[in-house]
């Protein structure tokens, strides 16, 4: 029980996190950059000609807009539940059982239409390029992780370096 109410709790706080309008989310600038910036890597990674950037990206934005529509819907379920809970409503084991059917059904959703897409992508791309496409979610989080790393670290020498100059200063 406790692990379900975890779960729930996990998938409300990131897609309230994820919001449309927000400065974060899907629909702002940096999400725009973000799309932006994720189609030249991809791109890159899959080493599209003219020809077949062409091709793929009108598919890759009709597929992306899919996706979008199942977090919408995912969206909408964790709004309602939200605005139960500040309005002090208790929330019961059905409630996280609907819940967690519901989206257990909506990220099978996403996994078929992200399967189909790549198997429909052997029009454009080819099978090297296919598997890399279905490699390329984790490839680009682990470079955003990587960046992640390296930013903090230069910000903790950076802040070291100040500590040190300002104890020299004194």
């Amino acid at each position: 029980m406790n692990r379900n109410v975890f779960i729930v709790f996990a998938l409300i706080l990131s897609n309230l996190i994820a919001q449309p309008g927000r400065p974060g989310g899907p629909g702002s600038p940096y999400g725009e950059r973000m799309k932006m910036m994720s189609m030249w890597k991809l791109t890159e990674y899959l080493e599209l000609d003219e020809n077949q950037g062409d091709k793929f990206f009108p598919s890759m934005r009709v597929h992306r807009d899919g996706i979008q529509k199942i977090q919408t819907e995912e969206m909408e379920i964790f709004i309602k539940y939200k605005e139960k809970i500040s309005a002090g409503e208790e929330i019961s084991t059905k409630d996280v059982s609907i819940v967690l059917d519901k989206i257990q059904k909506l990220e099978q959703k996403r996994l078929d239409a992200r399967l189909q897409f790549v198997r429909d992508s052997d029009k454009i791309l080819g099978p090297t390029q296919q598997m890399k496409l279905l490699m390329f979610e984790g490839h680009m989080k682990k470079q955003i992780y990587n960046k992640m790393g390296e930013f903090q670290k230069q910000r903790k020498m950076k802040m070291r370096k100040d500590r040190k100059n300002r104890k020299a200063g004194k």
